[in-house]
């Protein structure tokens, strides 16, 4: 049987562990002559499947590769918490398989989002009283009202006092507003391409913070850092 670098335990007078950096070295270029190692930058895509070799929940929408990609090259500098990198896999494929599932409901969630598309036009509605003022500009203004009142109390319609549906039609302007007589106002906004845009940027902020949340989870596995003296 070989016993590779990464397959050793740490000898007795070094008292900290390996960085990932070093795992990932051993496992991409042991054993290559100078000219044939891959650079530092490409250690993660190449040690990866050697690292995440176990099963683990991972959702469809997610790409595999570079989900255990983004994981190594977060933790590159930092040490294993482990004394061999053996102990350090099986304690990652635990781990793995006790957050993901809970990830896992984020991300398609995420995904359902059609970002460019959902909420094309949003309907927003506010409790308002009867008497409105629009600061459209229209060249005419039509107003109908109605009530089921009796006939007795048609003295006070002008007022507004028996008023049970109210409706204001504009002939001109940018946007109109409806008001029905439970004194609710309608708005239909559009989005503009700008809105995209800040939504898009929306969307990428939401993924960057998932994947934050499992680099938090997955502290625990790292030897920990120690700031000062």
């Amino acid at each position: 049987m070989i016993l590779y670098p990464w397959m050793m335990p740490i000898p007795s007078w070094n008292t900290k562990p390996i960085t990932l950096y070093s795992y990932m070295d051993s496992i991409v270029n042991y054993g290559k002559a100078e000219n044939e190692k891959k650079k530092t930058r490409e250690l993660a895509k190449y040690s990866r499947t050697t690292i995440f070799d176990f099963e683990y929940p991972l959702s469809t929408n997610v790409n595999k590769e570079k989900f255990e990609t983004q994981i190594l090259n977060h933790f590159i500098l930092r040490r294993i918490g482990y004394e061999t990198p053996t102990a350090f896999e099986i304690a990652l494929e635990n781990k793995l398989n006790e957050i993901m599932p809970n990830y896992n409901k984020m991300f398609d969630m995420l995904e359902e989002w059609d970002v460019f598309n959902d909420g094309e036009k949003e309907t927003r509605e506010q409790e308002t009283t009867m008497e409105n003022e629009s600061s459209s500009e229209t060249s005419g203004t039509d107003k109908r009202k109605y009530s089921k009142y009796p006939q007795n109390e048609l003295e006070n319609l002008e007022d507004d006092k028996y008023v049970t549906d109210y409706t204001i039609s504009n002939s001109d302007g940018e946007s109109t507003n409806n008001s029905n007589g439970n004194g609710t106002l309608s708005e239909t906004i559009e989005r503009t391409p700008s809105n995209k845009i800040d939504l898009y940027v929306k969307y990428q902020n939401e993924m960057a913070h998932i994947m934050s949340l499992i680099y938090k989870e997955l502290e625990i596995l790292f030897y920990a850092l120690i700031w000062g003296g």
